[in-house]
């Protein structure tokens, strides 16, 4: 290559027609990276909240087996039958207690105020014209 080449090379890129391509590539360049980055920063995110709800589902997987395995027991289901299906055991008694039925005090007369003590129907003054108005 000799100088002329080089010259003319050099004097090629400096060229606005090629400063314009070189910018458009470099910002095109620019934006996939930033896609990327973003994308990246994204799939993160979505993984953390996968893994956590992974672990919330294994908390409740052992919760549910534990509760399976305890009601497998032969006490676990005699109780639920007693307690949903009203059974009993052979030469077992079952007494029902029913709940004593209170009957609720009668409503009291709401408290008056002085005024209405004073000059109500039921105060001395009332009484008083009551007693003039007969």
């Amino acid at each position: 290559m000799n100088s002329s080449d080089a010259f003319t090379f050099r004097r090629s890129l400096s060229s606005p027609l090629a400063m314009a391509v070189l910018v458009i590539a470099a910002a095109l360049l620019a934006t996939s990276a930033a896609r990327m980055v973003l994308r990246e920063r994204t799939l993160a995110a979505e993984r953390q909240a996968l893994e956590e709800r992974i672990s919330a589902l294994e908390a409740e997987r052992r919760s549910l087996e534990e509760r399976l395995r305890t009601a497998a027991t032969s006490e676990s289901v005699e109780r639920l039958a007693k307690e949903h299906l009203n059974q009993k055991n052979p030469g077992e008694e079952v007494a029902i207690v029913e709940p004593l039925e209170v009957t609720p005090p009668p409503p009291s007369e709401p408290e008056l105020s002085w005024f209405a003590r004073m000059f109500g129907s039921a105060g001395w003054i009332g009484h008083l014209f009551n007693f003039f108005a007969r």
